[in-house]
C-alpha cells in the first residue's frame, strides 16, 4: 500500500524559505528571517534520520554508501550548475572589483568550505549588507554536507543501543553541541557544524518520536521506481513514517493547538523588530521541532501553494542571492528593480525545478556522477579563467619589464591592465606601511597602524573597506604630517550606524567609538559606503525637524560621540574621487571612437544630487546619448532623474565638440550688441543697478530691456548682483589729525616689521604711507585725505594676515591667566621671521592695483 506524504513538511519549509527572502530583499521589515536557515537545519536531521534508518538493517559499508549515493545525487547536480551559471553571470555582468571575492567564495563553495572560520569585518551579515559575495548564501549547504560526514558515525553507534538509550544519546550530543554554541565567539558559532549539530539533531530525534520500534525495519528498494523515489525524498519529504497508531496518536492534538504553535512561530520570525539571537534561535528550534511533531495532517501546511513553494524551496534558495547581489551592485535605490529581483528568482527557480531538477533525478546513479564530474571540472576552469588567460598572454607578448608595461601598449593592453587590477581590488587594500591586528585569517579589514611617520599630529581613519581602500593615499598626504595613523575598517559596517541593523555591525559601531575615545586623536576621517545611511528619509520626518528621525538620532550620538575625543576636527567623506562605476567600462570604447579625454574625465565623476549641470556635464551627457546610452543609464551616471537626463538632450547639442543650448523658440529682445553694451556698462561701474544699466543702453533703434532681462544677461555672464557690506572710510576730521602728527608718529625704518590695526591711529596712516610708498608714489596730503582711498580696507592692511599668522602659531595653545597669554603672544610674536613680514610688503603694489582694479571693491586678498 502506497504511503501518503507528509506534506505538512513541505509547507514548513515553504515558510522557512519565504522568511529567509523577506530578510534577505527585506531586512528592515523582516529582521530575524535569518533563522529560517535554522530550520531547515531541523528538516534535513529529519530527513536524515530517516533515510539512514531504510538502511538501518545493512552493514555500515552499505549503510554509509546508500546514504551518501541519496544525498549527493539530490543536492550536487543543481548546487555545481548554480557555481558554473553564477561564474559565468560575475565575468558577464557584475564589476570587475567584485571577482577576486568571489573567485575565493566560489572555490570555498566548490569544496564546501563557505562556512570556514571568518573574521568579524567577514562575517555573515556584514557579507550580506554589502552583498558582493554571490556565494555567501552557501555557508548553510557547507555545514549541511559537512554533517553528512558525521551522521553516519553517530548513527552506526546510535543503532547499537536501545530505542529508549537513542534518544539519550542523541540529547547529550546535542546538549554537548549546544554548550559549544553558546561558547564560541558569535562568527565562529554561526559557521561550526560542530555548533549547529544540536539542531540537526533535534530533528532526527522528532523523526524518532513519530515511528515506532516495529517500523524501523525496512526492506532494501530493488525496483527502479522505488529508487526513483528515493531520489525525491528531498522533495516529496517524509512519506509516511508511521502506522495508524501515529495518526490517532497526531490527531489527539487539535488543530487548533497546531495553529496556535504555528502563528506563534510565524509571528516570532516575522517580527518587524530585531530580537536577540541567543534566546530566538533556541526558541525556534524547539518550536519547529514541536511543530513537525504535532503538524501531519494540518490544512494551512498542507495546501497546494506552500508544498510546492516547499518543493522549490531549494532551487529558489540557491538561486535568489546571486540575483539579489547584482541588484544590490548596481541598482541599490531601485526599489522596483528589487520587486523585479524578487520575481525573478521565482520564476527562475520554479522553472529551474521543473526542468532541471526533474530531469537528472530521472537518470542513472552513472549519468549523475558524469554530470557532476563534468560540472565540477568545467565551473574549477571558470574559477581560473584569468589565470589561464594570463599564461596564455604572457606566451603570446615579449614583455621586456617585470610589470608588462612597454611603450607599444595598445587600448586593449591598458583595459587589460586595467581588468587585473579590479580583480585584485581585495589584495590591493593591503598596504605595507600598516602593521594588522588580525593576521589569522590574513585580511586587509580590520584595525592597523602606520609605521615610519615623521609628523606630530595623531590622525585616525575609520570606515567600511572604503577605509582600507584608501590608505595608501592618506599614507601618501598625511605621513608626513602623522606622528600616528590608525586604520579601522569594517566590512559592511559604517562608523555612523549599524548598517541594517545587523548584530556584527552593532558590535563594529561600539567598537569605532571605544577606539577613537582611546586613541584621541588630533583629526579623524570617516569614510565610508553609506548604507542605511543613504536610506530614503521617513515621511514624518521634515528637513527642519529630524526629531522623529531614528537613523538620524544614533547618527548625531554617535559623530558627538567621535567629537568629544577628537582634538580638532573630524571630516566626514566620501570616496575621493567618486567615480562612477558602471560607466568605466566604457572608457575603452568611446577611446577607440576618437572621443575627447577631457569629455570622458567629466562623464566619470558623478555630481551626486546636482541641479544645475555644468556645461562639461551636459556635453558628456548629450555625448552620451549619441554614442548610443539609454538616457537611464545617463541619470545614473550623473545621479540625476531620468527627466532631467531628458531635459538636457532636448535643450542642449553638441557641434564640433561644443554645446549649444537650443532656443527655447521665443524671440530675443536683445541684440549681441546690446548684450556686449550690457556687460560693458556693469564692468565699468560694479555699483550700478539693473536700472542705471537699462538707462544707459537704451537705444532709439532697439527696443529697451526689461531690468528682469538685464540681470538675466549678467548672470549668465557670471556677474551676480551680490555685494559685500561696505566699510565705513576714514572721516576727513580723523584722516587731518593723523597728518597734523605725521612727521612725529611714523617710524622712520620701515622694515622693523611693527605694523598695527584697528581705529585710525598713527600706526595705521603710517601703515597707509608704507602702502604707497611700495607703489614709490609721493602722496600730497588732499590725496591722503580723499574718500575715495579706503584707509581700512583688508587689502591696504597687512597687520591683519599677521594677526592671522599670530593666529595659527597660538592655535591649540592655552593659558592660565593673563600674563602667561602676553607671554605666549611676546613669543610668538617674535618667532615670525621677517621672510613672513618682508612677503607681505612686496605684495602690497599688487594689492594696490587689483584694489584700483576693481574700484574700491573687495579683492581676492
Amino acid at each position: 500500500m502506497s504511503s501518503p506524504k507528509r506534506l505538512d513538511l513541505q509547507g514548513i519549509r515553504a515558510f522557512a524559505i519565504i522568511v529567509v527572502l523577506g530578510f534577505h530583499f527585506y531586512p528592515q521589515y523582516m529582521p530575524n528571517g535569518y533563522l529560517g536557515v535554522d530550520q531547515f537545519f531541523v528538516l534535513s536531521g529529519f530527513l536524515m534520520c530517516m533515510l539512514l534508518k531504510r538502511a538501518e538493517k545493512q552493514t555500515p559499508c552499505s549503510l554509509v554508501s546508500l546514504f551518501y549515493s541519496k544525498r549527493f545525487k539530490r543536492i550536487l547536480p543543481l548546487y555545481l550548475l548554480l557555481i558554473l551559471l553564477s561564474m559565468i553571470a560575475l565575468y558577464s555582468f557584475f564589476p570587475d572589483t567584485a571577482i577576486e571575492t568571489n573567485k575565493e567564495s566560489a572555490t570555498h563553495a566548490l569544496l564546501f568550505l563557505s562556512n570556514r572560520p571568518k573574521t568579524v569585518q567577514e562575517d555573515y551579515f556584514a557579507m550580506l549588507s554589502i552583498a558582493i559575495d554571490i556565494f555567501t548564501h552557501t555557508w548553510s549547504l557547507s555545514v549541511e554536507i559537512q554533517f553528512y560526514f558525521l551522521v553516519p558515525i553517530i548513527f552506526i553507534f546510535a543503532r547499537k543501543l536501545s530505542p529508549k538509550y537513542q534518544y539519550l544519546y542523541y540529547g547529550f550530543i546535542g546538549i554537548i553541541s549546544a554548550i559549544f554554541f553558546i561558547s564560541l565567539p558569535p562568527s565562529e558559532a554561526f559557521n561550526s557544524v560542530f555548533a549547529r549539530m544540536w539542531q540537526f539533531l533535534i530533528g532526527m530525534i522528532v523523526y524518532l518520536l513519530t515511528t515506532s520500534s516495529s517500523e524501523s525495519e525496512y526492506k532494501l528498494l530493488s525496483t527502479e521506481d522505488e529508487k526513483y523515489n528515493l531520489l525525491l525524498d528531498d522533495v516529496n519529504l517524509g512519506k509516511k513514517c508511521a502506522d495508524p497508531t501515529l495518526t490517532e496518536r497526531v490527531s489527539n492534538y487539535s488543530e487548533c493547538s497546531k495553529n496556535i504553535l504555528l502563528f506563534s512561530l510565524i509571528s516570532v520570525i516575522s517580527c518587524p523588530i530585531t530580537l536577540p539571537p541567543s534566546i530566538l534561535r533556541p526558541l525556534v528550534t524547539i518550536f519547529t521541532g514541536l511543530l513537525m511533531l504535532i503538524s501531519q495532517g494540518n490544512k494551512i501546511l498542507s495546501n497546494r501553494f506552500l508544498t510546492y513553494i516547499g518543493d522549490v524551496s531549494y532551487s529558489l534558495y540557491l538561486i535568489h542571492w546571486p540575483i539579489y547581489a547584482y541588484w544590490k551592485l548596481t541598482a541599490e535605490r531601485d526599489q522596483l528593480g528589487l520587486i523585479v529581483a524578487l520575481l525573478a528568482s521565482v520564476v527562475l527557480a520554479i522553472i529551474t525545478f521543473e526542468t532541471y531538477e526533474k530531469w537528472y533525478l530521472t537518470l542513472s546513479s552513472t549519468n549523475i556522477g558524469i554530470l557532476v564530474v563534468m560540472l565540477y571540472f568545467m565551473s574549477a576552469v571558470l574559477i581560473n579563467k584569468d589565470e589561464i588567460s594570463g599564461s596564455l598572454y604572457e606566451v603570446q607578448k615579449n614583455f621586456s619589464r617585470l610589470d608588462g608595461l612597454n611603450e607599444n601598449m595598445s587600448i586593449d593592453d591598458a583595459a587589460k591592465f586595467n581588468y587585473e587590477w579590479n580583480v585584485n581590488d581585495y589584495e590591493n587594500l593591503y598596504t605595507n606601511t600598516c602593521i594588522y591586528e588580525t593576521t589569522k585569517p590574513r585580511t586587509p579589514l580590520g584595525w592597523c597602524n602606520h609605521t615610519n611617520l615623521t609628523g606630530r599630529y595623531r590622525i585616525a581613519t575609520i570606515g567600511n573597506s572604503w577605509s582600507a581602500n584608501h590608505a595608501k593615499l592618506f599614507y601618501q598626504e598625511c605621513g608626513h604630517k602623522a606622528k600616528s595613523i590608525l586604520q579601522g575598517s569594517a566590512y559592511g559596517c559604517e562608523p555612523l550606524y549599524p548598517s541594517v541593523n545587523a548584530v556584527e555591525c552593532k558590535i563594529q559601531f561600539d567598537d569605532f567609538a571605544k577606539r577613537i575615545e582611546n586613541e584621541k586623536p588630533d583629526y579623524a576621517f570617516i569614510i565610508s559606503r553609506f548604507i542605511t545611511i543613504g536610506d530614503k528619509i521617513p515621511d514624518n520626518v521634515t528637513v527642519k525637524d529630524f526629531d522623529h528621525d531614528p537613523i538620524y538620532q544614533v547618527m548625531k550620538n554617535q559623530t558627538l560621540n567621535f567629537l568629544s575625543n577628537i582634538k580638532y576636527k573630524l571630516y566626514i567623506l566620501d570616496a575621493v574621487p567618486c567615480p562612477n562605476i558602471t560607466y568605466i567600462k566604457e572608457i575603452v570604447p568611446m577611446l577607440k571612437k576618437n572621443t575627447d579625454p577631457a569629455v570622458i574625465d567629466v562623464t566619470m565623476v558623478r555630481p551626486f544630487g546636482k541641479k544645475t549641470f555644468t556645461v562639461d556635464v551636459r556635453k558628456s551627457t548629450v555625448r552620451g546619448h549619441e554614442l548610443g546610452a539609454h538616457p537611464k543609464i545617463l541619470a545614473t551616471q550623473f545621479g540625476c532623474s531620468s527627466s532631467q537626463v531628458y531635459r538636457i538632450l532636448k535643450n542642449n547639442r553638441v557641434d564640433d565638440g561644443v554645446v549649444h543650448r537650443q532656443s527655447p523658440g521665443r524671440p530675443r529682445t536683445t541684440s549681441r550688441a546690446m548684450d556686449r553694451n550690457i556687460l560693458r556698462a556693469c564692468r565699468e561701474d560694479p555699483r550700478c543697478t539693473s536700472t542705471d544699466i537699462q538707462v544707459s543702453v537704451t537705444s532709439p533703434n532697439e527696443p529697451m530691456p526689461s531690468r528682469r532681462t538685464i540681470r538675466r544677461r549678467l548672470q549668465v555672464a557670471g556677474l551676480h548682483g551680490r555685494r559685500p557690506v561696505k566699510k565705513p572710510l576714514v572721516s576727513l576730521k580723523t584722516g587731518k589729525l593723523a597728518l597734523n602728527g605725521l612727521n612725529s608718529t611714523c617710524p622712520g625704518d620701515l622694515e622693523s616689521g611693527l605694523i598695527t590695526s584697528g581705529a585710525p591711529n598713527r600706526s595705521s596712516i603710517c601703515s597707509v604711507l608704507m602702502v604707497f610708498n611700495g607703489f614709490d608714489v609721493l602722496l600730497a596730503p588732499d590725496m591722503l585725505l580723499s574718500t575715495n582711498v579706503r584707509r581700512q580696507s583688508p587689502d591696504f592692511n597687512p597687520i591683519e594676515h599677521m594677526w592671522e599668522e599670530l593666529k595659527r602659531r597660538l592655535k591649540g595653545v592655552r593659558a592660565s591667566n593673563a600674563n602667561q597669554k602676553f607671554a605666549q603672544l611676546e613669543a610668538a610674536w617674535k618667532s615670525i621671521p621677517m621672510t613672513v613680514v618682508q612677503t607681505l610688503l612686496d605684495s602690497m603694489p599688487r594689492r594696490c592695483q587689483a584694489v584700483i582694479d576693481a574700484k574700491g571693491y573687495p579683492t581676492k586678498y
